[in-house]
């Protein structure tokens, strides 16, 4: 709604329809409210079939010291004086313009409405709302990008064995059964649930704690995170000021902040003393007029002082800066000094020392008014009737907001880390660039690094069975050795033993070391990059691969089957026809004996891999710290 709006007003015609037309003149107003000029639309309303300009309007549409709550738009939590008057070109801050959704909660207003539906300004903030596009969280990124891969391997294994088994002599369906056998062996079945169970598990413990996960892929992003703006009042400390030093007479002096209230850190005589009591002891809770853009001075006030000749004194507080800069004199021992480069240089000491330890410092000046202004004179601060410069500089009050209880061990655990390089002084930057590491080294950045971390050794864990059930294929097909592993013996893998202990690592709890890292790299720091396909293709693969090789040649030579003679006899093997198949010692072996023994050494293979993936889970356990003590 508006009061005496003058941009953007929207002119309301009257229609009067002559007993005959219907839908014809319709028409043609349409048309002629397109020739509109919007400019004359500005000047003049129409209410009740008579037109009233803008100062007509304001007129009759008078407001009696109405206030409304913005604060659900703009945040202000205190009450904003509506007028007809137009104040200000932006929309939410001039003073005739009330918005949909907000109250008036003092005074009366008569009012036009001038737009409605998504044309105010709640319904442009639901449409920008609604319109925005959600990105890809950082797990999601990952995990994609490791399906990619790992697809482009299987299948370009898958065609490459489809293709020689064909060449080979192999019928289609069975090239098709090792097609679908390269395939299951390259990918890791148990990633779905391996995420599904590192994610639920991390929002448990985070909802144990009073934090509600929306979004579960969300937990993960933490662990990326390097900065958090926060503000420091409240969030890091209690919200309880209290004053903690005083600088006045170009000496700083320690409040006494104990219980016993003893009182005897400095003198309380100095006139300095008395004059800066009275202004900081000035009520809280009085009506203070905020955001002013001629004087940007968070509270300033008029107040009566019966013990002097003078009838008005202008009293203000505020940022030391900007309080300095209204200054032409200062007081030192109640006696008023010009302005000099000594007292600017005194107090810019004394700020950065009072800022230096983490407080926050108001600055304090004075100006007794003339006599020109009487006790009847009304003050105005929004538009300014008084005298602001030339003002008598009395000096800094520091205040001190303790920290929160588990405040201090995040500020520890910033300096393990090395966050905090000088250990002797604790700014207020560094209060302000600290709060990400202190929300960073709780619990919710802890339990993403974790579900990261646990991902990484599932995935390697899976990866690792990878080797032992492709490089037999391999060797089937350069050697022309009997097949070493089965189809049904790879699902039982992947599938089977693989599956409960690949689930197990999400359960995992977070090693000594993981929050001394630092923050994960999202362009750099991949969850499967070299270093993982290294270690699991090129170094555990290959002794897992080793180990069933050696299960197979023994099973074979035990039989009577040495290695050398291995070589080109699967051409025999599989032939159902021939049932003299002769061993290196020249035993025959008919086609129903062979088979026993083919299912002899796939069992003693599969073995060997389930045997090594015990060893390999306890690898897995841990990526900095010794596996003995993780085991």
């Amino acid at each position: 709604m508006g009061l005496g709006e003058k941009k953007g007003m929207v002119t309301p015609h009257k229609w009067n329809p002559s007993p005959n037309c219907r839908r014809g003149p319709k028409r043609k107003m349409k048309k002629e409210k397109k020739k509109i000029d919007m400019e004359d639309l500005k000047k003049e309303v129409v209410m009740n079939d008579h037109k009233l300009t803008l100062e007509q309007l304001s007129t009759k549409y008078s407001v009696d010291l109405a206030k409304v709550d913005n604060s659900c738009l703009t945040g202000e939590s205190e009450p904003q004086t509506r007028s007809p008057d137009f104040t200000h070109e932006n929309s939410l801050e001039t003073q005739n313009i009330c918005f949909f959704s907000t109250n008036c909660v003092e005074g009366t207003a008569r009012s036009i409405v001038i737009a409605k539906g998504d044309s105010t300004m709640m319904g442009r903030i639901a449409t920008l709302t609604s319109g925005l596009e959600t990105g890809k969280t950082p797990i999601a990124i990952e995990i994609e990008h490791f399906i990619h891969l790992i697809t482009l391997v299987a299948i370009f294994l898958g065609v490459i064995f489809f293709g020689l088994f064909i060449i080979l002599g192999y019928s289609w369906l069975e090239a098709v059964i090792f097609l679908i056998g390269i395939i299951v062996a390259n990918v890791p079945e148990g990633l779905l649930a391996t995420v599904t169970v590192c994610l639920t598990l991390a929002a448990k413990r985070m909802a144990r704690k009073n934090c509600l996960v929306k979004n579960l892929e969300a937990v993960e992003t933490l662990g990326s995170t390097s900065t958090i703006c926060s503000d420091k009042t409240g969030p890091l400390t209690q919200n309880h000021m209290t004053v903690a030093h005083l600088w006045f007479d170009k000496t700083t002096y320690e409040a006494d902040t104990s219980k016993e209230q003893i009182g005897n850190t400095f003198a309380k005589g100095s006139d300095t003393w008395f004059i800066r009591v009275r202004i900081a002891g000035l009520c809280n809770r009085a009506d203070f007029k905020a955001n002013l853009e001629i004087l940007p001075i968070a509270k300033m006030s008029i107040h009566l002082r019966e013990d002097s000749s003078q009838a008005h004194v202008l009293m203000m507080k505020g940022a030391p800066e900007r309080i300095l800069e209204f200054c032409s004199s200062y007081l030192l021992n109640g006696q008023e000094y010009p302005m000099d480069n000594e007292i600017k240089e005194a107090f810019q000491y004394a700020y950065l020392e009072l800022g230096g330890l983490g407080e926050h410092v108001l600055g304090f000046c004075f100006l007794n008014l003339p006599n020109t202004f009487s006790k009847g004179f009304k003050f105005n601060t929004e538009e300014i009737n008084f005298p602001m410069n030339d003002l008598c500089f009395l000096g800094l009050i520091s205040r001190m907001d303790p920290p929160r209880a588990a405040v201090p061990d995040a500020v520890g655990k910033c300096c393990s880390v090395g966050i905090k390089e000088n250990p002797r002084i604790c700014t207020p930057g560094f209060l302000l660039s600290a709060c990400s590491y202190l929300i960073r080294t709780h619990d919710n950045p802890h339990n993403s690094r974790l579900i990261f971390d646990n991902l990484k050794k599932s995935i390697v864990y899976t990866l690792i069975s990878n080797i032992p059930e492709i490089t037999p294929f391999l060797l089937f097909i350069i050697l022309s050795i009997t097949l070493p592993l089965g189809m049904v013996i790879i699902l039982c893998i992947d599938l089977g033993t693989d599956m409960v202990p690949a689930i197990s690592l999400a359960y995992e709890a977070a090693e000594r070391d993981l929050m001394k890292r630092a923050p994960r790299n999202l362009k750099t720091d991949n969850l499967v990059n070299d270093r993982l396909i290294g270690m699991a293709y090129g170094q555990i693969g290959m002794f897992q691969a080793v180990a069933g090789f050696f299960t197979y040649f023994l099973i074979l030579a035990e039989n009577g089957f040495k290695p050398i003679n291995l070589l080109g006899i699967h051409l025999n093997w599989e032939n159902q026809y021939f049932n003299d198949l002769e061993d290196s010692y020249g035993q025959q072996w008919t086609f129903e004996q062979w088979k026993v023994l083919e299912f002899t050494y796939h069992m003693a293979f599969f073995a060997s891999i389930v045997v090594v993936q015990w060893a390999n889970l306890i690898i897995c356990k841990t990526t900095a710290t010794q596996s003995s003590s993780r085991a």
